[in-house]
């Protein structure tokens, strides 16, 4: 059978659009697998349920049908050249461009596609959020970075603002990457600038996270998220804001990332006498299909009460 030869997969992936590039076993290992079960059974995970999906090898190979022997693992950076200025809400960086699960989905099928080329015989599957893959795991293995007291992945010269994604092969590689020595050191900004404390230890409580609440959750926003809250009206940039990791860093060239057109013209107000599939309709290429209409609608409110000092009704 064929090896994948690192410095051309490398390079194919560059021209594909991707920032950076690396190659790991697809091993994991199970102390790995057991400080997630344990994280799962703390209830870190909140209402996410498909985050408690089998993260084994085993699984993943179960999933795309044949023995998974490398992992590439991909890095996209997300930074927009210009951030909008909605005055009383702000929206999380990552969602200011198009929906990235569409941008890189089309990038790694691009890539595949340029692999058969040279290993027709291969097997690859392209990922990115959509399987219980660890790809955070993966990209550290790969020595894209490291997991900082943020729990987002570091990477040296884009720092943590990045889309992690992931393509499954059944290819060994001549060559495979090493982790970083590198860490956060003794910083804790990020930890201190939470306002729900939802970091600790390098770890992510989606419970006290903002960025759950207004994204993930299908609930109410609980009034102690509610009243620690600032301005987020979808996700939360804070602990990514505040990272030392995050100054001055390579921004993305990928056009699909710039403020897209649908966000900058974006008017919360609108959405009050919209339909739910005119929403749908309008802002099918962003991620806030992820929050909805209505989810918008409501941490909004919540916004303006403690814009206005008021109490809720």
């Amino acid at each position: 059978m064929a090896v994948l030869d690192h410095e051309l997969v490398s390079k194919l992936a560059l021209e594909c659009g991707f920032c950076d590039c690396g190659i790991s076993k697809a091993d994991i290992p199970d102390k790995y697998i057991k400080n997630y079960e344990s994280w799962i059974t703390a209830n870190n995970n909140a209402g996410m349920e498909y985050l408690k999906k089998n993260i084994s090898i085993k699984s993943i190979s179960d999933i795309t049908g044949f023995e998974a022997r490398s992992i590439i693992s991909l890095i996209t950076s997300y930074y927009p050249d210009r951030i909008s200025d909605f005055k009383n809400f702000k929206i999380a960086k990552y969602a200011l461009g198009k929906d990235y699960h569409k941008v890189l989905k089309i990038r790694g099928q691009e890539l595949i596609e340029k692999l058969k080329q040279h290993y027709p015989e291969a097997e690859f599957r392209f990922f990115t959020d959509s399987v219980p893959l660890s790809e955070r795991y993966f990209a550290v293995q790969a020595g894209l970075g490291f997991i900082g007291k943020n729990s987002c992945l570091i990477n040296p010269d884009y720092g943590s603002y990045v889309f992690v994604s992931d393509i499954i092969t059944n290819l060994k590689s001549d060559k495979y990457d090493i982790t970083l020595d590198k860490d956060c050191g003794s910083c804790t900004l990020c930890e201190k600038s939470c306002p729900t404390q939802a970091l600790e230890n390098v770890f992510l409580n989606a419970n006290r996270c903002i960025a759950y609440h207004t994204i993930e959750s299908r609930d109410d926003i609980p009034e102690n998220i509610a009243t620690a809250m600032e301005n987020q009206l979808f996700g939360c940039d804070i602990c990514q804001d505040v990272c030392p990791f995050n100054k001055d860093k390579k921004k993305h060239t990928n056009p699909d990332f710039k403020l897209c057109e649908e966000i900058e013209n974006f008017d919360i107000n609108l959405l009050y006498n919209m339909s739910n599939r005119q929403f749908l309709k309008i802002y099918k290429n962003t991620v806030l299909t992820r929050a909805g209409r209505e989810k918008l609608l409501k941490t909004y409110n919540i916004i303006m009460r403690k814009l206005n000092n008021t109490k809720p009704i």
